[in-house]
């Protein structure tokens, strides 16, 4: 141990920077990948919005910090330039920012660290602890910010290969204590520094796991240490072999590790599991708390595979293609839409097979609570190749009917869980044969008859069921009005025809999509269409079933009829300029909302 290490152990542990100053508990870092080849992730959060939306699902989780990377560091990967680092980052960080999220960025570059703590991150996660860029530290001393300062040797694509020690805790302590000297001749102050093991960076399982228990020895250099344990390949040791190449299977041995971590620093995770708090309630202008409960039918939940161009940054040849997989199906794209917009969702849906599993998997980080039915048949599956002008279906596995055990089993979930939430959306079956019409309309009638609101969005005999049963809301598009026999035409006074009459006989407010056309809305006091700003659709899909999102979390929060229109053409109108259906931005479409009009016709 050299004289520097001596000196500084005797001092003791300093204190955490201001932005990790110790609340008493373990603080604990988020994880957001910006990049197509994460070791954990493999790209899940590479579209901008999507990692915003996943940084603002770890700050609901309860992360302190988030810390945005855009290069992966994966034992093996190749660099990427500052540039296209920076291009990755700089969005999210700028959102984040703004909205009071504390951001780390994770570079080793320095004209990067420098651009994102102008845009306002208030960390610096640099792996190479300096060595990759000489520029770093004097960027770091004069911006000020907290630098977490990482053992690191060789680079991703020759660190395995360094993973050589006799002594693994005295010889990271020596060259991280090093690194410390080095940093501070360059200006940066002693409390800005957090130090980091670098656990898998040029280390072996074993050597992994010796650095964390000897965590002490780390704490004697008198900073803070950050452990950065999460899904990491050594983690496979202690979960079940036929999970061990799984990172998210690793999750539980993360957790473990963290809690023998507690004291030492912040923790760095990709899954934060417990909120540190309830949620703040959104509030409606003019009115009081409005974050609603919404439970969702989603009788057919889907695999969704996409084939795209590859992205123009991934560095991928241009005959090479993009493979997305998503979960999908009406319910599920309206419950994500309504989660966008604030409201606590529940999502009754059936889950079965091989893809139920892989569906339920991705839709564990989409905000949802899932209730869920068994589906002995299996949930099915559409593959789209999205490369050329126009969509096409590359295979469809339809699911199979519901067997009579199952739809009992679903409908008393919905029930019982409907019950308890401020509104119920209805979503139908495709194909319809999954579930019989007859089930919609007992549980709009059950609901109805219990003074709950039923937003409803079907066709064909499924919406006739309903229909009858006088839903709240019963909305359409133009197309199915004709197809279910309300209509014979689908202009203008055909499909207000068919609306009046449905309200007639009992229906609350018709509602009436129709593709570019504006929406019509129809009440007992009349008729009306919802108009707003003409928008170029990027994808024309989505546009329904956002807007009876909007529709059921606008009645959520106790807005008339009218007023939740307006919030449900927003988000139609909005989601169809951007990719991922039921996706979108709750500042975003509120604004919008305030330029969608109600006129009455004639």
């Amino acid at each position: 141990m050299s004289e520097r290490l001596v000196r500084r152990a005797a001092a003791g542990p300093g204190p955490l920077p201001d932005a990790l100053r110790d609340p008493g508990r373990t603080l604990v870092m988020g994880v957001v990948n910006v990049t197509p080849d994460s070791f954990s992730d493999g790209g899940q959060w590479f579209d901008t919005d999507v990692a915003i939306a996943h940084a603002r699902h770890l700050v609901a989780q309860g992360a302190d910090i988030v810390d945005v990377g855009g290069e992966s560091t994966r034992p093996g990967a190749a660099s990427v330039s500052p540039e296209q680092e920076l291009a990755r980052v700089l969005p999210v960080v700028e959102t984040l920012a703004r909205e009071g999220v504390v951001v780390s960025v994770d570079t080793v570059n320095a004209s990067t660290a420098e651009a994102v703590t102008d845009a306002g991150a208030l960390i610096v996660n640099d792996v190479s602890g300096g060595l990759h860029d000489p520029r770093m530290t004097a960027t770091v001393a004069r911006t000020g910010v907290v630098y977490v300062l990482q053992h690191w040797r060789g680079t991703p694509e020759t660190m395995n290969s360094l993973a050589v020690y006799d002594d693994v805790v005295a010889e990271v302590c020596a060259e991280l204590s090093e690194r410390l000297d080095q940093a501070l001749a360059a200006g940066v102050r002693e409390d800005q520094v957090v130090l980091d093991p670098g656990l898998g960076f040029a280390k072996e399982a074993t050597h992994n796991w010796t650095l964390l228990a000897h965590l002490d020895a780390l704490l004697e250099l008198g900073r803070p240490v950050l452990v950065g344990a999460s899904r990491k390949r050594f983690l496979s040791g202690v979960v079940p072999p036929r999970l061990a190449d799984e990172p998210l299977a690793r999750d539980a041995a993360t957790a473990a590790v963290t809690a023998l971590a507690a004291g030492a620093g912040p923790v760095r995770a990709r899954s934060v599991a417990t909120p540190a708090s309830p949620p703040v309630p959104d509030v409606v202008p003019g009115g009081g708390p409005a974050r609603p409960r919404i439970c969702v039918v989603a009788p057919t939940p889907l695999l969704v595979v996409e084939i795209a161009s590859g992205h123009e940054e991934s560095g991928q040849p241009s005959d090479h293609a993009d493979v997305h997989l998503h979960p999908g199906g009406q319910g599920l794209w309206v419950a994500r839409m309504a989660v966008s917009l604030g409201a606590d969702v529940t999502v009754c849906a059936p889950f079965g097979g091989e893809l139920g599993a892989a569906i339920a998997q991705m839709l564990s980080t989409d905000q949802l609570t899932i209730h869920a039915v068994t589906y002995s048949a299996g949930n099915g599956a559409y593959v789209f190749d999205l490369r050329g002008d126009d969509r096409e279906t590359v295979a469809h596995m339809p699911p199979p009917a519901l067997n009579r055990h199952e739809l009992d089993d679903l409908y008393g979930t919905v029930l019982v869980d409907a019950l308890e939430s401020d509104v119920l959306v209805v979503t139908g079956a495709e194909p319809a044969s999954v579930v019989p019409s007859t089930f919609f309309g007992r549980i709009v009638r059950d609901l109805r008859s219990a003074g709950k609101p039923v937003v409803a969005d079907l066709s064909a005999s499924a919406a006739r069921a309903a229909a009858k049963e006088r839903p709240t809301v019963l909305k359409m598009s133009h197309e199915e009005v004709v197809a279910a026999g309300f209509a014979d035409q689908d202009d203008t006074a055909s499909l207000r025809a068919a609306a009046e009459r449905l309200v007639a006989e009992g229906v609350g407010a018709m509602v009436v999509s129709r593709a570019e056309a504006p929406a019509l809305l129809v009440t007992p006091d009349g008729a009306s269409r919802a108009v707003g700003p003409v928008v170029t659709p990027l994808d024309h899909r989505g546009a329904g079933d956002s807007m009876t999102a909007g529709i059921a979390v606008g009645l959520g929060r106790g807005l008339g009829v009218a007023d939740a229109v307006r919030l449900g053409a927003a988000a139609g109108a909005l989601n169809v300029t951007r990719r991922g259906l039921g996706t979108g931005r709750r500042d975003q479409i509120e604004r919008f909302a305030g330029r969608i009009s109600i006129e009455e016709l004639d």
